[in-house]
């Protein structure tokens, strides 16, 4: 049962995608010392943060960004920066590293690889 609370974060009402983000990463985080503790792991931690992201974005005009390729397709990286979170010394641990390691990033339309 490690990973209920983390399915049972939403986001709030009037709160940024920028609480969201932090608070899902934050749920993810405790569900996998949870899992540590008790000899289990998830095998992709990231994939389930952006997919519990995308589908309950808060912000309308995000949600519609989402909309632009399928939800399997997006990464934690370019979840990130499409939320405009810019200060990477707010995330959890495990959120910086998974930036570090994003392929691709996502700017307007058109992706990049990072420089």
């Amino acid at each position: 049962m490690p990973l209920a609370d983390f399915y049972t974060t939403h986001p709030f009402h009037n709160k940024l995608a920028f609480d969201y983000w932090i608070r899902l990463n934050k749920a993810i985080d405790m569900a996998e010392d949870v899992l540590k503790r008790q000899g289990k792991t998830l095998e992709n931690l990231a994939r389930e943060v952006t997919v519990m992201f995308i589908r309950h974005c808060p912000d309308p005009e995000l949600a519609l960004v989402f909309k632009c390729k399928p939800l399997e397709e997006w990464t934690a990286g370019e979840v990130h920066l499409a939320t405009g979170l810019q200060c990477v010394q707010c995330l959890p641990h495990q959120a910086q590293n998974l930036l570090s390691q994003a392929g691709t990033v996502l700017v307007g339309r058109k992706t990049r690889q990072p420089t």
